[in-house]
């Protein structure tokens, strides 16, 4: 009697073995999928944490703002040397771009950046600053970002306060 394996059994257990292959791919790729979207959404949370972070503190030691539209801002602010120094943030409109001050890329690979003046709380918003304004509403929607991160300042050293 001989012993060894039959070619039905042979391609049987090749079939098996595939089926189960497939099913464990098929099975991975959405974890794999998830992982990485997860990873790049903690990312982009990540930088938008520190644009926040950067536009706040630039915000709030304005002293005066000198002109103001819809995707840029030249304002004053005291440093934390306490010098009074002319700053100038902007965006050209180009989605990919980068948000700069003063020319230096603060944020990159920006899809729509927009700022909004209000005169007080609950009064319609402005496409540019006027000497009654005293809040700034920024509106940032990055490339690898679903939804935008929106934040009012009231700069506190604001003139005319």
């Amino acid at each position: 009697m001989n012993r060894g394996f039959t070619l039905i059994e042979m391609i049987a257990v090749l079939l098996i073995v595939g089926v189960l292959a497939l099913m464990t791919t098929s099975a991975l790729a959405p974890l794999a999928e998830g992982y990485l979207l997860a990873r790049d959404n903690a990312d982009a949370a990540q930088t938008l944490a520190f644009a926040t972070a950067r536009l706040t503190r630039e915000f709030s030691s304005i002293t005066n703002v000198l002109s103001g539209t819809a995707r840029t801002i030249t304002y004053e602010h005291l440093d934390q040397d306490g010098v009074l120094r002319r700053r100038t943030l902007t965006w050209s409109g180009t989605a990919g771009t980068p948000l700069t001050l003063d020319d230096v890329a603060l944020l990159d690979d920006i899809l729509n950046l927009e700022f909004r003046y209000y005169t007080a709380p609950g009064q319609p918003a402005q496409a540019a600053w006027t000497a009654t304004s005293r809040e700034i509403e920024t509106s940032i929607r990055l490339v690898s970002d679903v939804n935008p991160c929106i934040f009012r300042i009231r700069p506190r050293n604001l003139r005319g306060n």
